[in-house]
């Protein structure tokens, strides 16, 4: 992957949503998480060829290229749009949170 691409596929710290990816509701997680992916393609990235999504990179010579967003390559982009935190019950009954 490219320099341009790498850089376009991040988002500043301070404007990451947080993720929990302990949360038992998946619907409600897999909405969070598109509403992220959503919000971070700009400009326009990731689209969808078909029924298939994909993203935009640049080949060996610069030429813009569509390369699908296969589970890889879509953990990849999630971990550059969010940040992802767990709630972790402790012995005492307590809950933190601590990075996924």
């Amino acid at each position: 992957m490219t320099t341009t691409t790498n850089q376009l596929a991040r988002v500043p710290d301070q404007e990451k949503p947080i993720l929990y990816a302990s949360w038992q509701d998946l619907g409600s997680l897999s909405d969070a998480a598109w509403d992220a992916l959503l919000q971070a393609n700009d400009p326009p990235r990731y689209f969808r060829h078909g029924c298939v999504p994909v993203r935009i990179e640049e080949d060996d010579n610069g030429a813009p290229i569509i390369r699908e967003l296969n589970q890889d390559r879509l953990k990849y982009e999630m971990a550059r749009i969010a940040t992802w935190r767990a709630e972790k019950k402790e012995k005492t009954g307590s809950v933190s949170v601590v990075d996924a």
